[in-house]
């Protein structure tokens, strides 16, 4: 199952999904059935952050003041723990606003597991703004709570205004997007890959116009010294986008879909049987069925990467528990005729979705060889939890 946010204006003549008579602002998504199996009630989660702890808890931080029509949820802490129930009864999210609460209002903020396996928040802004942090977030706090206070950050002051995610010519109004291209061994090297958005620095936040041109653009970065003097690598999509989506593939390679060509702020996020869903769209102000040329959009789809319909290895068991650094070998079942020379294996973290940005995903590589009579796979784990952060499979 799949636990998907949405905003709302509380119309229930707009809003498709119901919640004791009111807009839900949540809801769980059966990927088997393709179907909602159970809506939830909770604070304005609009333009919220959040990622999975390292015990498979998802943790959903801050989001919109609610204006008045919903309950506010820029302080909210909300908690789905992982369930197996396939109708959602069991499946709750915890959410108390008097008990467990950020330290500052946040909206807008990023969120990324740390090697701890805990969640840093980062930044934001204390109120909804246009476009500009002019009420910044200077400060970054962690969950579970660690001091008794946020911690302040002087690089987010020296950042601003632009050290709001959607905030730079390259963002918000016209977004682009970003995202850590896959690591591998035996260096780990980061690098970033940045697509989309516009070249303009003349746009007026307040009225921005769907004649500003979208950026092919996509440029990335090399994070150490010799790739920082070199500075950032262009090269050009087929298309101009803005808001695009950017998702890992299991075989390193980047999806790039979604974007200003289609819509606004549709979510995509890999699923667990390797192809995409995609859901969500909405150009307007507020949900909009009627009258526009571009109504919003509730649907959800899958789109199946060509890898889907072939034939692949299976893993025949794995271990529940792995340590960094550590040479494992599994049984693995491997079609005839399958070439296992170009044979990859990967580590993913899908990261929380929201407009266009993934916070904390990750794809990490690592060696591997299969052995002679094709029926045993050995790698390594990552060496540390800087690499690939630690994380549990839940029973």
């Amino acid at each position: 199952m799949e636990l998907q946010f949405q905003r709302s204006d509380n119309r229930p003549s707009v809003d498709p999904l119901q919640f004791n008579n009111h807009s839900a602002l949540g809801a769980l998504w059966d990927l088997k059935t393709s179907s909602v199996v159970k809506p939830l009630n909770v604070p304005s989660t609009e333009v919220r952050s959040g990622a999975l702890l390292s015990n498979g808890t998802m943790v959903s931080v801050g989001g919109d003041s609610g204006a008045g029509v919903v309950n506010a949820g820029n302080q909210a802490i909300r908690i789905f723990e992982p369930c197996l129930s396939p109708t959602g009864e069991d499946c709750t999210l915890f959410e108390n606003l008097e008990t467990h609460h950020l330290f500052e209002r946040r909206w807008y903020a990023s969120s990324i597991r740390i090697f701890d396996g805990s969640l840093m928040i980062v930044g934001g802004t204390h109120v909804t703004t246009p476009f500009y942090n002019v009420d910044p977030v200077n400060s970054f706090e962690f969950f579970p709570k660690k001091e008794g206070a946020p911690r302040p950050s002087p690089f987010l002051e020296r950042s601003l205004p632009a050290n709001l995610f959607p905030s730079v010519c390259v963002t918000n109004p016209i977004d682009g997007s970003a995202i850590l291209l896959p690591l591998s061994p035996l260096d780990f090297v980061p690098e970033v890959l940045v697509c989309g958005g516009t070249a303009t620095d003349t746009i007026d936040s307040e009225r921005p116009s769907t004649q500003t041109p979208a950026l092919t653009q996509c440029s990335w970065i090399k994070l150490t010294e010799e790739g920082i003097m070199a500075g950032w690598q262009v090269e050009q999509m087929l298309e101009g986008r803005t808001m695009p989506e950017l998702l890992h593939l299991p075989n390193g390679q980047i999806l790039i879909t979604n974007g200003g060509s289609t819509g606004f702020a549709a979510i995509g996020s890999v699923a667990d049987l390797g192809n995409f869903l995609i859901a969500g769209s909405s150009p307007n102000g507020s949900a909009t069925m009627t009258g526009v040329k571009f109504p919003s959009e509730f649907r959800v789809e899958t789109l199946d990467p060509p890898f889907m319909n072939a034939e692949r290895p299976k893993l025949v068991s794995v271990p529940k528990k792995l340590a960094f650094g550590q040479k494992v070998s599994v049984p693995i079942s491997i079609p005839r005729g399958l070439r296992t020379q170009d044979i990859k294996v990967s580590l993913m973290d899908l990261g929380f979705s929201t407009h266009a940005f993934h916070a904390g995903a990750r794809l990490v590589f690592m060696d591997a060889t299969i052995s002679p009579g094709r029926d045993l796979l050995t790698f390594t784990t990552p060496p540390n939890g800087r690499i690939r952060i630690p994380m549990l499979q839940p029973d």
